[in-house]
């Protein structure tokens, strides 16, 4: 049986096939050295994309199986079911949630997992202060 990691970052996926590299790359180079591998787990929730990303998410956990776990919705449930599917799947102490789309970069997860464990909280939030982008989507 394995132990319990530390961290579990949990990372809801929906046609980013472009990303998912990025992200798996970035969050393995912001924790090296901070926790070690086996206290470290990647949990991707393919939300049915309709692209390639659930191939690329099972390379990533053939290449990393310690680390990367993948799971796959039957069909397209959305963000937030994604999300919870994903946060009762994990194992970690503590768990954290980001978008596979690189908006909030892994430092922001290894920031909030540090006050965690020095103020011995069970929660810390974040809130973005600005967004670079527009009101208004088109």
């Amino acid at each position: 049986m394995r132990n319990s990691p530390l961290l579990s970052i949990v990372i809801p996926v929906y046609w980013n096939s472009g990303t998912l590299e990025l992200i798996y790359e970035e969050i393995v180079k912001t924790f090296d050295g901070e926790v070690d591998k086996d206290q470290l787990e990647i949990v991707f929730i393919d939300d049915a994309s309709g692209d390639n990303s659930y191939e690329i998410l099972c390379d990533l956990a053939d290449r990393d199986p310690g680390r990367v776990r993948v799971l796959q919705l039957s069909r397209n449930f959305g963000s937030h079911p994604a999300v919870l599917a994903g946060l009762r799947y994990c194992s970690g102490k503590y768990a954290a949630v980001i978008g596979a789309d690189l908006q909030e970069h892994p430092d922001l997860v290894r920031r909030m997992l540090r006050e965690a464990e020095n103020a011995e909280s069970e929660v810390v939030l974040a809130c973005r202060a600005a967004r670079e982008e527009s009101r208004i989507k088109v």
